[in-house]
């Protein structure tokens, strides 16, 4: 396993180690100065005060321990951790303070050893004054031993309540998400490394968990564009690299989760037509929930499964989804959004672990006005030989099978969440209809379709999840936020908006080989710029309150250090304008 999965458990056992030892060395000066001042007697008489007294440095310990594990466990922070960690120093101190004495005085008198293991007699008056002592002396120490148990389990409830509760209000009552577009661009200074990326943005999710962003949403691509440049009508001709270089969530997932503490990992979007289709993709998904399961469930999370077709057709087609015959390549405008409903309903189905064949998925129909040229529709129907009055057709299915149930069967749903990557009113009622899911959108969505998408949503989501709330519609915006302190926030305005600017018309002459000015000021509309306080004002006119937010910060960069800093920027400059407002 990685080394890099296990350092911060090993930290946080370090933590309360360190802490008890340093207790255990207090507690040993401490009964050492008793013995110097010969306070023995008096404390004999006085059992009370004495466990008041002792319960100073106890308190000490704890109050400092705990501080520090309260700030090492950052927003992770809450009752139950912390009084786990407590009753964990309580055990570690337990045994250091009684394993210490024991030793020592083994150490110093080699018939106490003797004596604990039994071997020393009884027979003369001398042994039998020491057994006394030494009797005693274990005595005292299981009863202090006790005693530092009591106060350990009391001291941890306190601090814990205490801590837990100071951090619950200045809670927000706002979460933000991170998109990763994960690309691979030549900048001006080489085409980076695969492999590098990949750290990086290992790195970066880690960072975004450590930051507070609750979930991280990676792109998804697949096959070289490259290739596709060659090709007679080439794709993105001027784009010199890959716009996304993931194309397993799943495997991102399995490495992330066991790297973060709380930050959920999701696709945006998984394309459930590739890689053997929507029949596999439930079974990986199925698989992974049996496999990290419990531990998704441990920490509070779930998978986040985005899924849809995927922004080019050439990665479909390599899979068989394509025109089949001359009626169909007519059609095809509106024959895909039918072959994604079926690769819906397949999918969802199998993700549920229902048994069925091909025969038992809702037929495909396609109606004559979906066609938005009425003649496309005649030449369809030539093709076929069938009436030009025919009003609808039934499609064959793109996926045959038999029937079949997947496994694993012992899958727990709960810890996955599904989105769908599409606009279409009906699919997304229709997808509704087997598990809850929920739907995508941008910010450059109209806000009269973002509120009838809602006003959908709340009568037709799934009632196994519950209400329809609105943040279950996440949209993505480009931050671009400065808090340079050694600027002015007029100057700070400026800077992000020309950061914004450069970064739109890069974007651009990259896709386009040329800057489009009109497509430059579109862009900056889907981006918030300029100073914390800007930033937030222009959050706030653009989103509802309740809206969730996946902002963007790796748009047009390949540079680790320069996203790390835009999401530190906006999670320690602009987040807190949020929590104050809560």
């Amino acid at each position: 396993m990685n080394p890099e999965l296990k350092a911060p458990n090993l930290n946080f056992i370090q933590t309360e180690l360190k802490w008890a030892f340093s207790f255990c060395l207090l507690s040993l000066i401490w009964f050492l100065l008793e013995n110097v001042s010969r306070l023995q007697h008096f404390f004999a008489t006085n059992s009370l005060l004495v466990h008041f007294l002792f319960a100073a440095p106890v308190f000490l310990i704890y109050f400092f321990a705990f501080l520090e594990k309260n700030q090492e466990l950052g927003r992770y922070s809450n009752f139950r951790k912390l009084f786990y960690s407590g009753i964990k120093l309580t055990g570690w101190a337990c045994l250091s303070f009684t394993f210490v004495p024991l030793t020592g005085m083994s150490f110093i008198d080699p018939d106490f050893f003797r004596y604990l293991t039994h071997r020393i007699p009884f027979q003369s008056a001398y042994n039998q004054q020491m057994h006394s002592e030494w009797f005693t002396d274990l005595f005292q120490l299981i009863d202090s031993t006790f005693l530092i148990a009591i106060l350990g389990i009391l001291f941890s409830l306190l601090f814990s309540q205490i801590l837990s509760r100071k951090r619950s209000k200045k809670s927000s009552g706002r979460d933000f998400d991170i998109f990763f577009s994960f690309s691979k661009m030549d900048l001006g200074e080489g085409m980076p490394d695969d492999k590098l990326l990949y750290d990086n943005l290992f790195h970066q999710i880690r960072k975004a968990d450590q930051l507070g962003f609750r979930r991280a949403w990676i792109g998804e691509a697949h096959f070289s564009i490259k290739t596709e440049q060659k090709k007679p009508e080439p794709l993105l001709p001027h784009f010199n690299g890959e716009l996304c270089i993931n194309t397993d969530i799943l495997q991102i997932a399995s490495r992330s989760y066991y790297q973060t503490e709380q930050i959920e990992i999701g696709s945006a979007i998984r394309n459930i037509l590739v890689n053997g289709g929507p029949i596999s993709h439930a079974e990986a998904i199925r698989t992974f929930l049996t496999i990290h399961g419990e531990a998704l469930k441990n920490s509070n999370r779930k998978l986040q499964i985005g899924f849809g077709v995927g922004r080019f057709a050439y990665a479909n087609e390599v899979y068989g989804i394509k025109p089949r015959n001359e009626a169909e390549s007519i059609l095809w405008p509106a024959l895909r959004g039918l072959i994604l409903k079926q690769a819906t309903e397949i999918f969802l189905r199998m993700l549920k672990g229902e048994t069925l064949g091909s025969a038992d998925i809702s037929a495909s129909i396609l109606k004559k006005e979906a066609m938005r040229n009425p003649e496309h529709w005649l030449q369809a129907m030539s093709k076929l030989n069938r009436n030009p009055e025919t009003s609808q057709i039934i499609i064959p299915p793109f996926w045959e099978f038999q029937t079949i149930k997947l496994i694993p069967e012992d899958c727990d749903l709960s810890n996955l969440e599904l989105t769908l990557g599409s606009h279409d009113e009906e699919l997304q009622v229709f997808a509704n209809q087997f598990l809850p899911v929920k739907v995508f959108n941008l910010s450059v969505t109209p806000g009269e379709v973002v509120d009838k998408t809602h006003e959908r949503m709340v009568a037709h989501y799934h009632p196994d999840g519950g209400f329809w709330k609105r943040e279950y519609m996440p949209r993505t915006i480009m931050i671009f936020a400065n808090a340079d302190k050694g600027l002015t926030t007029e100057e700070q305005d400026l800077q992000g908006f020309e950061e914004a600017k450069a970064a739109m018309t890069a974007y651009w002459k990259a896709m386009e080989g040329t800057v489009d000015q009109a497509k430059v000021s579109g862009g900056m509309e889907n981006a918030v710029y300029g100073s914390p306080e800007k930033v937030k004002r222009m959050l706030d006119e653009k989103f509802h309150p309740q809206d969730r937010l996946m902002t963007w910060f790796d748009f047009n960069t390949n540079d680790a250090n320069v996203v790390m800093n835009r999401m530190n920027t906006f999670m320690e400059h602009v987040k807190p304008l949020f929590d104050e407002k809560a």
